[in-house]
């Protein structure tokens, strides 16, 4: 695996296409919203003028299911742009949209799954939840690109790290560290979380999914890489 390439391309990508971009600020525009919703002040108007001392935690899990939906969903419809990107065609919103609505069953059993299983080994001391997140890295792409059922997705993604550990264990590091690094120097800056969502969330979409395809379909990528870097 050429990790070098895939980090070339996938900038490229995005400097192409910046079509990208739109669902990304579909993201970071909600995130900073919900963001909002659960501040320490907005949670404090919220136990002052309700007599149910539970509508906090209400608030609180019902941002974090409408923050993990639309995470999703945009991360589908950014890796089908990113799939579309790799055969050669201008990615197309609209049309990724709705083939990603198509399969909106499948993702979000999908998204139970793993945010389950990885909710619960960060409950155990962190490293099993990274492990979890390890091993189904693919697994997005399984359902979207792959066509797969979700549980399917999943073992597609356990089988593909498992015959190239070493390369996907390199890649995931790099890209927690990436994420780490550029979001901690962005989140310094004013509206830095909402600048680091709109940057970061495409170009790991992307990179994940460029990924995903140098695997399983190599000659595919390598050739679409090479028209993409010309354009």
């Amino acid at each position: 695996m050429d990790l070098g390439r895939l980090f070339k391309d996938s900038f490229n990508y995005l400097v192409s296409y910046p079509v990208f971009f739109v669902p990304a600020f579909v993201t970071a525009l909600v995130v900073l919203v919900l963001g909002f919703m659960v501040t320490p002040f907005s949670l404090g108007v919220v136990y002052r003028a309700g007599s149910i001392k539970g509508a906090i935690v209400i608030l609180i899990l019902l941002v974090v299911l409408v923050k993990t939906f639309v995470q999703l969903f945009v991360s589908s419809i950014l890796t089908h742009m990113a799939y579309r990107a790799s055969e050669g065609s201008v990615p197309a919103l609209e049309e990724s949209f709705q083939t990603v609505r198509g399969k909106l069953r499948d993702v979000v059993v999908l998204a139970l799954i793993v945010s389950v299983a990885v909710s619960i080994g960060f409950m155990m001391f962190i490293i099993p939840g990274l492990v979890v997140a390890f091993l189904t890295i693919f697994s997005l792409q399984e359902v979207v690109i792959g066509d797969k059922q979700p549980m399917e997705a999943v073992k597609g993604s356990y089988n593909l790290v498992k015959e190239n550990f070493v390369d996907i264990l390199v890649f995931f590091v790099i890209v927690i560290v990436l994420l780490a690094v550029v979001g901690g120097i962005l989140g310094m800056m004013p509206l830095g979380r909402l600048l680091a969502n709109f940057i970061l969330t495409p170009f790991v979409s992307i990179i994940v999914t460029l990924c995903y395809l140098s695997l399983v379909s190599p000659t595919l990528h390598r050739t679409s890489a090479a028209g993409g870097s010309g354009s």
